[in-house]
């Protein structure tokens, strides 16, 4: 399942709404809340979070820019409530709490981790850069996925 709403958070402008946008971006100055619509008939079931991060010999080398010094460190929330399309990040929802925290890198794909789904509610996760490590995608998931997705099973 891919998001239903992405938006994206601005520092430099904080309380300018940059969304809803098509690009997830996590960066030194910008981040990107990622809203999920869990139907209903998800109920006792598992949401495993995971991020599709193809090689540019697998996609379209100008779907994703990936840069950064370190070691790539990207950090994913659960937020209180989900995005709206105007959500800045003066207005954004407050963080429940860490899910995890990942080196992303092209050509590995990899599960954040997995939940209890909230059946028939829009979960909203908040996913930041850690120090210079930078990564802005359109979301796809045709012919190779790469991104944010849910698997509910």
């Amino acid at each position: 399942q891919h998001p239903s709403l992405i938006v994206p958070l601005n520092q430099s402008f904080p309380h300018i709404p940059s969304g809803p946008s098509k690009n997830a971006t996590a960066g030194p100055h910008i981040s990107s809340i990622l809203n999920f619509d869990i139907p209903a008939s998800a109920v006792n079931k598992t949401c495993a979070f995971w991020f599709f991060f193809p090689n540019e010999t697998q996609i379209d080398p100008s779907s994703f820019v990936y840069s950064g010094e370190e070691e790539h460190l990207f950090r994913f929330f659960m937020l209180e409530e989900p995005a709206m399309a105007n959500t800045s990040l003066g207005n954004a929802p407050y963080v429940k709490y860490r899910l995890a925290e990942k080196v992303l890198i092209p050509g590995d794909d990899q599960m954040v981790e997995a939940i209890d789904c909230p059946a028939g509610e829009t979960m909203g996760i908040l996913w930041e850069g850690v120090s210079d490590s930078y990564l802005s995608y359109t979301e796809n998931y045709a012919p190779c996925p790469i991104g944010l997705f849910i698997d509910i099973g």
